[in-house]
């Protein structure tokens, strides 16, 4: 993988992460407002966070990567 495919990956991963993250504590934030519970709460609350944690450790990697060159 080129440098520029990192950098570009790099930020893609770390921008995603970032707006699962927001997404995710406002739907945490929200969920007892909303009533959510069950299914809804876990696919909306839990797995978004989940998926941001995986793309932030991505990002994370990938820095680490673009470091070192």
């Amino acid at each position: 993988m080129t440098r520029s495919q990192k950098e570009r990956y790099f930020q893609i991963s770390l921008w995603t992460s970032g707006a699962l993250y927001a997404w995710g504590l406002a739907m945490l934030w929200m969920a007892p407002v909303w009533e959510l519970e069950g299914w809804t709460y876990y696919a909306l609350g839990v797995i978004p966070s989940m998926l941001a944690v995986m793309l932030m450790s991505t990002a994370l990697g990938l820095y680490i990567d673009l470091q070192e060159d």
